[in-house]
């Protein structure tokens, strides 16, 4: 353009309020493109918490009840239609129970560990091609199995 003496600032003569044409750049103002944030629904309670201001809103949806794949397990999680991304599995329409392998003691899991704990866990697909994880406890990640501690077959 520059070889042919003209520029952008030339060329685009009605853009948007977010967008300025300064020669050969656009400045994009981020904050104006972006939408602000929308609450849809009607306040319910207020509450105030030493320095903060709680605010609980009710959009008249009631969400569609978990149906586990296994609701007898005493310790789980439960992760359906969304997409997951553990590592390198990527899951679409999600359905996956994560299981606590030892249930005598409530479910130590940590986000930030999650793989070393999958490591020492496993893993079973399920007839509806669910997947069924059981994983151990964060706490336990490293010492030998205990007594009625759950463990992968063979």
């Amino acid at each position: 353009m520059k070889a042919f003496g003209i520029s952008l600032d030339k060329i685009l003569t009605k853009v948007p309020k977010s967008v300025r044409v300064q020669k050969n750049d656009l400045l994009i103002d981020a904050l104006a493109i972006l939408p602000p944030p929308v609450i849809q629904g009607h306040i319910t309670n207020i509450e105030l918490h030493e320095d903060e201001l709680l605010q609980v809103f009710d959009s008249n949806v009631t969400p569609v009840p978990l149906d586990p794949p296994d609701p007898n397990e005493p310790n789980w999680m439960f992760f359906r239609d969304g997409t997951l991304r553990m590592g390198k599995l990527y899951l679409v329409r999600a359905d996956m129970q994560v299981v606590d392998t030892d249930p005598r003691d409530p479910f130590d899991f940590f986000v930030d560990f999650y793989n070393q704990q999958l490591i020492e866990g496993f893993t079973r697909n399920q007839p509806d091609y669910g997947l069924k994880v059981f994983m151990r406890d964060y706490s336990d990640i490293g010492k030998p199995s205990q007594p009625g501690e759950r463990r992968p077959p063979g």
